[in-house]
């Protein structure tokens, strides 16, 4: 598989995750609990590890989906049209995609 299809294919991976997970955007409860809840106040998750990980999911939520997955296939555009990745910023996208492929 080239750089270019891993890219596009950890788009697509994003976009089917975020198309069925539950809506977000995701945010941290008022009270800075280890709750996460979706748009609609209704609980997505409870993490017991911690204020950091329950950021991290927040974060992560749904929202995101749609715009990496366009920051991905905008980067896979670039390096089929160079066959290279050109900045480390490219690298680093290819190095995400590869990330998100094996989850």
């Amino acid at each position: 598989m080239t750089p270019a299809e891993e890219l596009r294919q950890a788009a697509a991976k994003m976009r089917k995750l975020g198309a069925g997970a539950i809506s977000g955007p995701w945010r941290r409860g008022d009270d800075k609990t280890q709750l996460v809840f979706d748009s609609l106040g209704a609980s997505v998750a409870g993490v017991h590890w911690g204020d950091d990980t329950a950021e991290w999911i927040a974060t992560m939520s749904p929202a995101i989906a749609e715009p990496l997955a366009e920051l991905l296939e905008g980067v896979a555009a670039r390096w089929s049209w160079t066959n290279r990745a050109d900045t480390d910023a490219e690298e680093s996208a290819l190095a995400l995609a590869r990330q998100i492929n094996s989850a």
